[in-house]
């Protein structure tokens, strides 16, 4: 018997735990819901009706995945258990302002004190409606230019707004979508890691997220799998220490 300070796995185990309707966020049912609760109203235009989750990281990275982009980019360890369906992980849109968040044309970059400045990456320019510019709508007032308007969160006082730093990865795939080269985006996958799978309750979730990777999701599956190989390597070096020893 192995010391019980090693652990061993005889085959490999899927990461993607957290998927049981049980817990507290293992569905985008349950996601939508608390982030109602945590803000009501739309992080952009205020609005309150029609809203849907808005994904900073996109439910499709899975889970594992997800909290090593959440302790990458937020320099603090994932909550135990926590999925990609956490609503740290999402805010409130309007079904306009959500496509052009989940499709990585707008990104909030933070300027400080629970504050973002909204940055339009599309080839057009965009206002609040979710339209590209209207000279109608100028005319009587009615529009907005989304580039560069200030927001707060919503409720600076809840524990699980989203850090900044998800908002840093966000507004990441929105500089690679604007900015990268043909090259980059005609490198095959350097990792191919598990992709998430449907599940009960995603129908909640109103047709957000689409299947389509990420644009960093070469690199973010690469980071991954390289931290599997040293965990696995870590597990194996603690196995041949106990059998010398013994």
């Amino acid at each position: 018997f192995l010391s019980t300070s090693v652990i061993s796995h005889l085959t490999k185990k899927s990461n993607r735990e957290g998927k049981s309707r049980s817990q507290s966020w293992s569905d985008a049912k349950n996601m939508l819901e608390a982030l109602r609760e945590r803000e009501g109203r739309c992080w952009i235009t205020t609005a309150t009706v029609p809203i849907t989750t808005g994904h900073i990281v996109p439910k499709r990275t899975g889970d594992a995945q997800a909290r090593l982009i959440y302790e990458a980019f937020t320099d603090r360890p994932a909550p135990a258990g926590m999925t990609a369906l956490y609503p740290e992980f999402g805010i409130l849109l309007d079904l306009n302002m959500e496509y052009w968040f989940d499709d990585y044309w707008i990104g909030f970059r933070y300027i400080g004190n629970e504050s973002y400045a909204v940055h339009n990456f599309y080839k057009e320019t965009v206002g609040t409606f979710g339209t590209t510019y209207s000279d109608v709508l100028a005319e009587h007032g009615g529009w907005e230019d989304l580039h560069g308007k200030v927001i707060t969160t919503p409720n600076p006082a809840s524990p699980i707004n989203p850090p900044p730093g998800l908002f840093r990865w966000h507004y990441l795939q929105c500089v690679i979508r604007k900015f990268s080269t043909t090259d980059y985006q005609n490198i095959a996958h350097i990792a191919l890691y598990e992709k998430s799978v449907p599940m009960k309750g995603d129908s909640e979730d109103e047709g957000t997220d689409s299947e389509a990777d990420w644009p960093s999701a070469i690199f973010d599956r690469g980071r991954m799998a390289y931290a599997e190989a040293q965990l696995e390597a870590e597990r194996m070096d603690a196995v041949a220490q106990w059998i010398a020893s013994s």
